[in-house]
């Protein structure tokens, strides 16, 4: 039986608070030394609720994501300075879902998702990778994404496959997958498609992403890229915030699309054009013509 959106939520919130006690309480821990729990309890203290827990285990029992998350944004400035400001951002947003949660309020489907890339990049950040990866596959399992395809060999795979074209009379010639990227603000580059993952990832965030954007209309985790069995590409745009277009027109969310080769896609203000060749010096692009590649690294 399929989790509601509730249920997601809470199961989402248990993994942020099992990753987020450890972490938090070390950094308490650092800074008052002998008094790190005292600190705590003064600081989630309020005139309704007095904190009475004693040791580390009585207090990662008692305070949920809500308290670890509050503990983190009340002490940012002094204390978890190595977060950024998208991080911040994140736990606010996180905080009020929290709370619309635990007061009974519906929460949209599409948001769901939402939640669980920015538990899991947080989580990623402070280094709670187990956790972090217990809520990207959470958010597999909410975009639809089929988990069974991590477990495929996606790459290298015959130029046939990829790009449809003719080669009769060459043996074993692999394809090397490339990107190239086309924004307002700089000439167009190219990157290359990772070769040990099943599925790669697009977004703004650097931890989130397997090919992070620079581009503030892209959302943190925008589309995913993904090869059949047969070699065809398709994209699944993960619930972003302003779409993904394939040759112009706006594709649902979570429905893996086809890509075809010669088509561009373009999130935010970037558009993206697939390139296919067997030699990793050059690239093939839509209109066939080989140029020499330009990584910008």
């Amino acid at each position: 039986m399929t989790p509601t959106s509730r249920e997601w939520i809470g199961r989402i919130l248990d993994v942020l608070k099992d990753g987020l006690a450890l972490h938090v309480l070390e950094q308490f821990r650092q800074k008052y030394a002998e008094n790190y729990l005292d600190q705590i309890r003064d600081s989630l203290s309020t005139t309704s609720y007095k904190p009475q827990f004693s040791n580390d285990l009585e207090a990662m029992s008692q305070i949920d994501a809500r308290g670890w998350l509050f503990l983190i944004w009340d002490s940012r400035k002094y204390m978890f300075s190595e977060l950024e400001t998208t991080h911040h951002a994140d736990i606010d947003e996180l905080i009020e879902y929290r709370d619309l949660w635990a007061h009974q309020h519906p929460i949209p489907e599409d948001k769901v998702y939402r939640v669980a890339t920015m538990a899991a990049g947080l989580l990623e950040h402070i280094g709670a990778r187990e956790q972090a990866a217990n809520a990207m596959r959470m958010a597999d399992r909410i975009s639809g994404v089929d988990e069974k395809e991590d477990t495929r060999d996606l790459l290298p795979i015959t130029l046939d496959e990829a790009s449809g074209f003719d080669s009769e009379g060459v043996t074993e010639r692999v394809a090397f997958l490339w990107l190239e990227i086309r924004t307002k603000d700089r000439d167009p580059y190219q990157l290359p498609l990772p070769a040990d993952k099943s599925r790669i990832v697009i977004g703004r965030s650097v931890l989130s992403s397997d090919l992070p954007l620079q581009d503030k209309r892209v959302s943190r985790v925008h589309f995913q890229i993904a090869i059949n069995s047969d070699g065809a590409l398709t994209i699944t745009d993960l619930h972003s915030a302003n779409g993904t277009f394939l040759n112009g027109q706006k594709i649902p969310h979570s429905v893996p699309t086809p890509w075809p080769r010669g088509q561009s896609v373009m999130v935010g203000d970037t558009e993206l054009l697939l390139c296919v060749d067997h030699d990793p010096a050059l690239t093939i692009h839509s209109n066939g013509q080989r140029q020499p590649m330009d990584v910008p690294y």
